[in-house]
């Protein structure tokens, strides 16, 4: 018999192992999931980090003028920072400088949520249109989800971008791989050694009265203005290509929401002849010293060198301060204004030349004269084409860039085109007036320009008004009436309408209200009465209405008894006025009569109304020559 050799050997029973094997499958998914969390917690870290920089390149690109108004696209605001390039001059003038990059890496590239990501807690960020900010959300509409930079050759040669006031490395601007992960940059702000960190911070020259309850000054961002000037040396001309304006409260913020309000601007140097206004609104504009005109100016002593050598004042700028009011605080922040010059002198260039008319047109306007003082009525305008009086040497188009009034005692304005045409626009009046039954001269500077030089021309317009008042003009009207008359009842009235308006077609030449002054019946024939308004109502109405009660004596009991045959014809003498003169019209009613026969009612005497002096006799009293009548009393003779 053989026998096998055997050894103990250790082991696990199955349950020991499904039991091992459940731990590690427990321990893996725990892994796992903090593997995942890590991942997104470092996502999200990363975003927050991004976002950052996105606000910072926000606020430089708002601060030097950018506008971000209307977008609702994360995608869209990115793509506008990066278009703007760090040459802008409001851009150096902050202390950055980076040669001709964008203010953002062009190779950021941003990837937006797909809809089913959107549709989780997955952290994106959105763009606030009206924060004006970007914001990292975990919900809602979707947003750019992860940044990375694209390829090196995305943009050749970046520079390195340095902030003058720290000297340091913004990831802001950065090109190496470090760029996500730096701080945002620092603009011009509180020096060393300024406020604790979270404290507000003032900048020098800044009044703060210390507000109540905590109140927290403004921000204030520093103003620039970049205005293009047109230089004229022969003419010693300055002139600004618009108006060029900035309002300088858009760019603050206050964190109270105070009500703003700009208090004072002034300019500290100023190496152009320039000047700028402003108002409380914030709007801050540039005007110029000496404008192109036909005229050449004579400079001061102050701007003779300016003229002399323009060039040497290249890249030169204006700064100032301005103060802004909010709340209990008062706020100061700068002002830079930094003009283009554009040089217009042209040596071979002959200006236009223009010869208006000897003597200026006349022009009628149309006015009401009240006293001795005659005032435009209407909005008739009275033009004149001045390039028809113009020529240009060169055969250069020619058109008007300026127009204006050299008295202005007149209720009058003047309004031009670019193609030659300049009017005169009565205003209401506004305490000014023409003379009455005077002519009136009106004199207007008109500018033309061939796009080079420009002469000024002056132009004329004798203006007479027209004080002599036209009366209203009146058409005859007729209006169709009918009538009843009823024998019976003895009452006479209007089936229907009995009333018409006059002034229907009626107008004045001046364009004065038109009135019914008068109406009145050019005959009697008629048992009837007239009423009339001011607004030109005529009505007719009877002596003898249905109802009324009254009973025809003497003519007009003819009229019952023998009414006219069928129609009848009446004329309305009326008067129309326009408050100065009248003028007289006439209305002719066309009427019908339709007749109720019947003997005339009478309950006391139903034989014989006629007969007030016997009541008692039943049969006719008025034959007196009766002398067997016994009921007579008329006749005297008869002795029975």
């Amino acid at each position: 018999m053989r026998f096998h050799n055997t050894r103990k050997t250790s082991g696990f029973s199955m349950v020991e192992i499904v039991t091992i094997v459940a731990v590690i499958l427990i321990i893996a998914s725990i892994g796992v999931i903090q593997l995942s969390n890590f991942r997104k917690s470092a996502e999200e870290a990363k975003l927050q980090n991004e976002l950052k920089v996105l606000n910072s390149a926000v606020a430089a690109f708002r601060s030097v003028g950018g506008d971000l108004t209307g977008q609702t696209d994360p995608l869209a605001v990115v793509s506008q920072l990066k278009a703007m390039r760090m040459d802008n001059p409001a851009l150096q003038n902050l202390g950055i400088t980076i040669g001709s990059k964008g203010i953002i890496d062009a190779r950021m590239e941003c990837e937006m949520q797909t809809p089913a990501e959107a549709g989780t807690d997955q952290a994106r960020i959105i763009w606030n249109s009206s924060e004006m900010q970007f914001e990292l959300v975990r919900s809602g509409p979707a947003g750019i989800c992860r940044i990375n930079l694209g390829s090196p050759t995305a943009i050749a040669d970046l520079a390195t971008v340095t902030i003058n006031n720290s000297g340091s490395k913004n990831g802001f601007f950065r090109d190496d791989d470090d760029y996500f992960n730096a701080e945002p940059p620092k603009l011009p702000g509180p020096p060393a050694g300024g406020p604790p960190v979270g404290g507000p911070y003032t900048p020098p020259g800044t009044t703060t009265p210390g507000g109540p309850g905590g109140n927290t000054p403004p921000n204030v961002p520093t103003v620039y203005l970049y205005p293009e000037f047109l230089l004229a040396k022969s003419k010693s001309a300055f002139q600004p290509v618009a108006d060029p304006c900035v309002n300088a409260l858009d760019g603050v913020t206050d964190p109270d929401n105070d009500p703003l309000s700009l208090t004072d601007t002034k300019l500290d140097t100023n190496p152009f002849p320039l000047t700028i206004t402003s108002d409380a609104g914030g709007m801050i504009c540039v005007q110029a010293i000496y404008p192109l005109t036909g005229t050449p100016n004579t400079p001061s002593a102050q701007w003779q060198s300016f003229f002399a050598n323009p060039s040497g004042f290249t890249g030169q700028q204006c700064t100032g301060t301005i103060a802004i009011q909010a709340g209990p605080h008062t706020v100061t922040c700068n002002l830079v204004i930094k003009p283009t010059i554009k040089i217009v002198d042209n040596p071979t260039n002959t200006p236009p030349t223009c010869n208006p008319p000897e003597n200026p047109p006349t022009t009628d306007f149309l006015c009401k004269c009240v006293g001795e003082y005659a005032y435009p009525r209407g909005n008739e305008r009275t033009c004149i084409n001045v390039l028809d009086y113009a020529s240009d040497a060169e055969g250069d188009s020619m058109k008007v860039v300026a127009a204006e009034l050299v008295s202005i005692q007149y209720p009058v304005t003047i309004s031009f085109k670019e193609s030659g045409e300049v009017c005169l626009v009565p205003l209401p009046s506004d305490g000014k007036s023409f003379p009455a039954n005077e002519r009136s001269l009106i004199v207007a500077m008109v500018t033309i320009s061939d796009g080079v030089d420009s002469t000024v021309a002056q132009f004329g317009w004798n203006c007479d008004p027209i004080c002599a008042n036209d009366p209203p003009s009146c058409s005859p009207q007729e209006a169709f009436i009918s009538f009843r008359l009823d024998q019976g009842s003895r009452e006479f009235y209007p089936v229907g309408n009995a009333c018409t308006n006059v002034l229907a077609d009626s107008f004045d030449p001046d364009g004065d209200s038109v009135t019914l002054a008068s109406a009145t019946l050019s005959d009697s024939s008629l048992p009837l009465e007239i009423s009339h308004t001011s607004n030109g109502e005529v009505c007719l109405k009877s002596l003898f209405p249905q109802g009324g009660g009254v009973q025809p004596t003497g003519p007009w009991s003819d009229f019952f008894n023998n009414p006219p045959a069928g129609s009848f014809n009446v004329t309305v003498n009326t008067t129309l006025s326009d408050g100065s003169d009248t003028t007289p019209c006439s209305l002719v009613v066309k009427g019908s009569i339709d007749v109720i026969p019947g003997p005339p009612s009478n309950p006391s005497s139903p034989s014989s109304p006629s007969n007030p002096t016997n009541p008692s006799s039943p049969s006719s009293p008025s034959n007196p020559t009766n002398p067997s009548s016994p009921s007579s009393p008329s006749n005297p003779t008869n002795p029975s």
